[in-house]
């Protein structure tokens, strides 16, 4: 019974759509300068006021856009507006949407000649993928997006590209812990940024970048180096007035639970929160209420980690009323959209495009129900990830993984052989090193090859046989001879030093 509303919304969509005729020679019409100019205006207002957190007025431009680039069938208003309305819907925390203006987006025939603007599409599919619990499938698409960018003529936005397309690769192995691959794509990152220079980066992707290397090392337990990278996303974002810092926060908050600090960590998921309040990043809500609730659950205060659990659920209940709502509201947005336009403007566009709407509306509708009925007193939305594996990992990766592994067996059993595999997995750490300081000795080139691999102090100590405070020792002179600054990670320092040689 529930469908016979759908299947008569259907009915009378079709019905409509035939008893209109169409006009071949107006399909074609062209748009004049004026008005190509006029659209152009809302789209920049659409993107500036996107990049200043202000989504409803990004979506509301971007829809004024689309209206006029339909009149006059405009494929480069008709997909950028889409593209728009779809990362501001996406933010505002409605993915299922988000991801048919994507679609729409994509079909335009002007976004079929612009690799730029395909790449992007495909990260934010990737995201919203993502956001609805497939990561498999977000790291597929995403990887299909860099065939677009292998398209691309101009060699510095071939690199902005991929730094966005890296950035997202390493968010979405975080949640599997695949450690080597996270490690693969910071790597390539931090080459990409190498080449343009941070200054040149857009805000949004440098500070990501600082935080996800700070999720990495708070992973090895190496707090100072976590720390300065959260510091150094603060700076920047705000000597550049970025006002999204809540991920910043989330991670800071983080790693003072792991440091069994829960007042600090109360603190920063605290200061998380109102960031994402003051943005209405509402997607976000529930991964910092379940911090919140754990906080206060590890404090022995029950109460206030029932009221933020509690939250959690009502959240989870909103948004699944909220998804009917949103099917018949995207669909009723059309229909008005297409009545604006002459009647001999209509396509046989409008038919697929509502059944798609309908098909994926319905399907994430009954997931969210279902998915409902598993929450009672705590939600942990990370454990309820639905892991899609790839059936084949890349060649390269999987080499890089075997040899990897090899290494860190050597170094765990203090091997003679560790120097020698080490140099052949990581060729260019110690010919750096040595043209630093060419006197270096083959027991300090193994140590520092325990820094290059993130090993902690008391890890080198158990390892190599020495108290703590011989291997401290040994930084300190390590220090001196390769004239690291006391103020900069010793860590940092050996992996950043080997990314310059490249």
């Amino acid at each position: 019974m529930k469908k016979i509303p759908y299947c008569f919304l259907l009915l009378c969509i079709f019905v409509n759509l035939h008893s209109q005729e169409i006009d071949p020679h107006l399909v074609t019409q062209r748009a004049s300068t004026n008005e190509t100019k006029e659209i152009k205006r809302f789209l920049a207002l659409s993107k500036k006021q996107y990049e200043e957190m202000d989504f409803k007025a990004s979506q509301k431009s971007a829809n004024k856009a689309l209206l006029k680039s339909q009149k006059i069938h405009y494929s480069y208003g008709i997909a950028y507006s889409n593209f728009y309305i779809a990362q501001s819907l996406f933010d505002i925390g409605k993915p299922n949407i988000a991801l048919q203006y994507l679609l729409a987006a994509e079909k335009e025939e002007y976004s079929q000649e612009s690799p730029i603007l395909m790449s992007d599409i495909y990260i934010k599919r990737s995201n919203i993928y993502s956001s609805l619990m497939m990561p498999g499938k977000a790291v597929e698409i995403q990887k299909q997006g860099f065939k677009f960018i292998n398209k691309i003529k101009d060699k510095k936005s071939i690199v902005l590209q991929e730094i966005k397309a890296y950035n997202n690769l390493v968010y979405l192995y975080l949640a599997e812990n695949n450690q080597d691959s996270i490690r693969f794509y910071l790597a390539k990152t931090k080459h990409n940024i190498n080449i343009i220079g941070e200054s040149r980066v857009p805000t949004e992707e440098i500070t990501t970048n600082y935080n996800l290397i700070g999720i990495s090392q708070l992973s090895n337990k190496h707090y100072d180096s976590v720390e300065y990278c959260l510091k150094k996303s603060l700076k920047i974002a705000k000597a550049r007035k970025f006002k999204s810092t809540n991920f910043t926060y989330l991670i800071w908050g983080d790693m003072k639970k792991e440091m069994n600090q829960p007042d600090s960590a109360l603190y920063y998921y605290t200061t998380a929160l109102k960031n994402t309040q003051e943005l209405r990043l509402t997607k976000a809500y529930p991964f910092i209420y379940h911090r919140i609730a754990d906080v206060y659950q590890s404090k022995g205060n029950m109460e206030k980690s029932n009221e933020f659990n509690a939250k959690i659920i009502d959240f989870q209940d909103k948004s699944i009323k909220q998804i009917s709502n949103n099917q018949e509201e995207a669909v009723e947005n059309l229909i008005t959209d297409e009545k604006t336009k002459s009647k001999t403007h209509i396509t046989q566009y409008l038919i697929w495009f509502v059944l798609l709407t309908l098909i994926i509306s319905i399907l994430i509708f009954y997931y969210f129900t279902g998915r409902q009925r598993l929450i009672k007193n705590k939600i942990n939305i990370q454990n309820s990830i639905i892991a899609e594996k790839e059936e084949k990992n890349l060649s390269l990766e999987q080499k890089i993984n075997e040899a990897f592994d090899e290494v860190i067996r050597l170094a765990k059993e203090n091997s003679t052989e560790f120097i020698k595999r080490f140099d052949e997995v990581y060729p260019t750490v110690i010919p750096t090193l040595l043209k630093i300081d060419p006197k270096l000795q083959t027991r300090e080139l193994t140590f520092c090859g325990y820094l290059y691999l993130n090993f902690s102090t008391k890890e080198i100590a158990q390892y190599t046989f020495v108290t703590p405070r011989a291997v401290q020792l040994r930084k300190n002179r390590l220090r001196k001879k390769l004239n690291i600054p006391s103020d900069q990670d010793i860590y940092l320092w050996m992996k950043n030093k080997a990314m310059d040689h490249n």
